[in-house]
């Protein structure tokens, strides 16, 4: 063999040996041996919280607060522990329980502020004072948490004295005391009250609450509901119109009792709720249900509403009939009360983070694990059009093995999928720190979560990308947000 034809075959081996070298490096496994790469030990998958709960003393007539600290597991709300406690009972002997042992709780849903309790149970046995401590004492045990300043609370007796807008503040000391002596102030008298009202959310798929001051009422407060709802949201930014004005106009709305005793509200409108609306296929009962809830929240004794459309009862919705009479009541709209969460993605340059809020239905859970996931689907249509996705387009929400807390410590757990993209991407340090902290800050968004600790396949690594450390937890970095 010719000297030059050695020097050809060394050149291609060297360049072979090279071309291994990189790319062995770009693919490196967590499961090799590196001392940088550590098991995380198994931690408990709770929060410890302070709860302060309202009970009565001995005398039946003043409030005993109890502050309790529990244990809530990552799939249960802050909330929802809170009235399990109640439940459960004062430990100081020299106190009096609130609710029955035998309450049930049906659902918890948080949103803008507002917690919406369903009760069943025990809870629709009580006498009207005792109702009416019990209300109370759930209002200002949850307006204790952070992220809750209004309560409504559904079930019950159907008592008239609650026949009131379901979006209380904590009451004051002087109110919880004359207890009874309450529900005496008519609905007429006050001179400003908080209406929970329900817009679109920015998707026109589910609904999401505002509680907005109402500082005058006509003699039939359904028509003051739909004259706010008129108006629009107060943030067009996270939710979106009920009613088009320019393609559907309100020509009457009224309260009337039916034959049978049942007490419904009648609106009147030259066509659909939803038209002129963009409404999804299989969604175009959101307005409705929109609607419904805004009244049956500020008029809780409201068995239902009835719409006319150019004069004709609607009775089917899309592919949803409805029964002979038109009457949709709140229990048939359920499916589009949500829980709002937040989200961080990027934005067009992608070199900060936007943040953006995304309407979950009520009945699907709203854990890390479901966070995280939320951000590997990415940004959805009518959400924010200048926001991108800061996960890599060949990853799925398997790809999310778990997340699981530790008092004020979220741990997310990737897949070695995750962790090869990472490696190959070659990000600057901006774009890393754009895909780190999407998952960082969006994870701090839930209740007492400040730090983060980012694993790949249950060890710690160095780094994703080579650019950011995150072998220790990471608290939320408020400086590449845009806002």
């Amino acid at each position: 063999m010719s000297i030059n034809a050695k020097r050809y075959y060394s050149s291609i081996i060297i360049i072979l040996l090279l071309i291994m070298f990189v790319f062995s490096g770009c693919s490196q496994n967590v499961s090799e041996k590196d001392e940088s790469l550590q098991t995380i030990e198994p931690i408990s998958n709770s929060q410890s919280v302070n709860l302060q709960l309202y009970f009565l003393e001995n005398n039946d007539a003043d409030w005993a607060i109890e502050t309790r600290t529990v244990d809530v597991p990552a799939d249960t709300s802050w909330a929802e522990m809170t009235i399990r406690e109640l439940i459960s009972g004062p430990n100081d002997k020299d106190n009096i329980a609130v609710l029955p042992t035998n309450t049930i709780i049906d659902k918890v849903v948080i949103a803008n502020g507002l917690a919406n309790v369903y009760l069943s149970g025990g809870f629709s046995e009580l006498s009207v004072d005792d109702e009416l401590r019990a209300r109370v004492a759930i209002t200002n045990s949850l307006c204790s948490l952070q992220d809750i300043k209004y309560v409504g609370i559904y079930g019950g007796s159907g008592y008239a004295e609650f026949n009131e807008p379901q979006a209380h503040l904590q009451y004051d000391d002087d109110f919880s005391k004359q207890l009874s002596a309450a529900n005496e102030e008519k609905l007429t008298e006050k001179e400003l009250m908080d209406i929970p009202l329900y817009f679109l959310d920015k998707r026109n798929m589910q609904i999401l609450p505002e509680v907005r001051s109402c500082s005058s009422f006509d003699d039939d407060l359904a028509a003051v509901i739909v004259n706010e709802l008129l108006k629009g949201p107060s943030d067009e930014q996270m939710q979106n119109q009920v009613v088009d004005e320019l393609s559907v106009t309100v020509t009457n709305v009224s309260t009337i009792t039916t034959a049978d005793n049942k007490k419904i509200v009648k609106i009147e409108m030259s066509n659909m709720p939803g038209y002129g609306l963009n409404i999804v296929k299989g969604y175009e009962a959101a307005p409705y249900a929109a609607i419904v809830y805004s009244i049956t929240s500020a008029m809780p004794n409201i068995n239902g509403v009835v719409f006319l459309a150019d004069g004709n009862i609607v009775k089917q919705i899309g592919n949803m009939k409805l029964p002979v009479d038109g009457i949709i009541t709140r229990q048939m709209m359920s499916k589009f009360e949500s829980n709002k969460i937040s989200l961080y993605f990027k934005n067009q340059k992608g070199d900060a983070l936007v943040k953006v809020t995304r309407a979950i239905p009520s009945n699907e859970e709203t854990t890390g694990k479901r966070l995280v996931q939320e951000l590997i689907i990415g940004p959805l249509a009518g959400e924010n059009e200048n926001v991108w996705p800061s996960f890599p387009n060949d990853l799925d929400q398997a790809d999310v093995l778990d997340v699981y807390v530790d008092n004020d410590l979220a741990v997310v757990d990737f897949s070695q999928e995750v962790f090869g993209l990472c490696q190959k991407s070659r990000w600057t340090i901006e774009k890393e720190a754009v895909f780190v902290y999407s998952t960082v800050n969006t994870l701090c968004e839930m209740n007492g979560i400040k730090r983060v600790q980012i694993l790949v396949e249950g060890k710690k690594v160095t780094s994703l990308g080579g650019n950011i450390t995150i072998s220790n937890p990471l608290m939320p970095n408020v400086g590449i947000v845009n806002y």
